[in-house]
């Protein structure tokens, strides 16, 4: 299962690739963000530090990215005004790597991505710029 897994994973950072490849100039600044994302989601590295349910999210993830890059080129406005909060929400959960709530703030943080540009998806659990201060005090 585990190895389905990231089979998912190769063609949904494939999928991602591509439309962010596809994207225009104007949305350098997202593409960027998107491709770091990516990146911290389906580096070795990320891959290898993720237990198995982990690794099991992470094509949903993938999902919300391809939903922004496109979603983006119809409402670039919005994006950069969610890319802020998104900003915020990463800081929040950067602060609390290497400690105890790691793995959960890591998950919110995912979670909270949904929230903004992939409500489609439906996000698993309740997650809010309030609930990540609220962990990370």
């Amino acid at each position: 299962e585990i190895g389905k897994a990231y089979l998912n994973i190769a063609q949904k950072r494939n999928e991602v690739v591509r439309e962010a490849s596809s994207s225009p100039l104007s949305m350098l600044s997202t593409v960027d963000e998107v491709r770091n994302h990516l990146s911290s989601l389906s580096s070795k590295e990320a891959l290898f530090k993720m237990g198995p349910a982990e690794v099991r999210e992470i094509p949903r993830y993938l999902e919300a990215d391809l939903l922004r890059l496109k979603k983006a080129k119809t409402n670039a406005l919005r994006d950069r005004q969610w890319s802020a909060q998104a900003r915020e929400a990463k800081k929040i959960a950067e602060k609390l790597q290497g400690g105890e709530k790691e793995k959960e703030a890591r998950k919110m943080y995912e979670e909270f991505l949904i929230s903004l540009w992939a409500q489609e998806l439906g996000s698993k659990e309740k997650a809010s710029l309030e609930r990540l201060k609220k962990l990370n005090s």
